[in-house]
């Protein structure tokens, strides 16, 4: 059996093959460690303020969120699109949804500067179950793009057809969040005469 000297051409080759071998994929590792660095945790939104609503998982139910700003119209299933936000999840509920999962979401491109009102509307209860168990947050990005949710409140929805406001607040002419003006009064947002399904 021959053995190979440095000098021969095969070993040379060979060790050349694996030396550059594990120097492109180290490069490739530092490479991929340097472009996930900055994407660990991304933003859980996007926009500049978020509207959450979320119910019960165990409720074939169809809750509609309502956001209305101080720029326009409000915004929910049947005006999904707004000067300033946009319903970016219309959960329909178990029965008419197969991906449903028991929450809708309104993103505003904008803090506009005013009065901000957040209402729940019980659309449907499919299985006819009450009283349904509601979460309405409000999220705010800095101008850094961190987000702080300013607002959380439970409702209990008790029939078809009702209408809650979870709240109404301010922001101030810099877009920030005013606690001081926070209410709860009622003030609907769907409900202007039509009657519930």
């Amino acid at each position: 059996m021959k053995s190979f000297k440095r000098r021969d051409g095969y070993y040379v080759a060979t060790i050349d093959f694996l030396t550059n071998f594990v120097v492109v994929l180290l490069a490739i590792s530092i490479f991929a460690a340097v472009q996930h660095k900055g994407k660990t945790s991304p933003p859980p939104m996007q926009g500049r303020l978020v509207v959450t609503l979320h119910w019960q998982k165990t409720s074939d139910s169809d809750v509609d969120l309502w956001v209305r700003g101080p720029a326009g119209k409000p915004v929910g299933f049947s005006h999904m699109t707004g000067q300033d936000c946009n319903l970016v999840r219309d959960d329909l509920g178990r029965s008419m949804d197969p991906a449903s999962q028991n929450r809708e979401e309104t993103i505003c491109r904008k803090a506009t500067p005013g009065l901000w009102i957040v209402n729940a509307f019980e659309y449907r209860a499919y299985d006819g179950q009450f009283p349904i168990q509601a979460r309405l947050s409000v999220w705010l990005a800095d101008a850094k793009g961190s987000w702080k949710r300013v607002l959380s409140r439970s409702l209990t929805m008790t029939e078809p057809g009702q209408e809650l406001t979870a709240f109404q607040f301010r922001l101030d002419a810099k877009g920030h969040f005013l606690p001081a003006a926070v209410n709860h009064i009622q003030h609907a947002l769907y409900n202007n005469g039509m009657s519930a399904p």
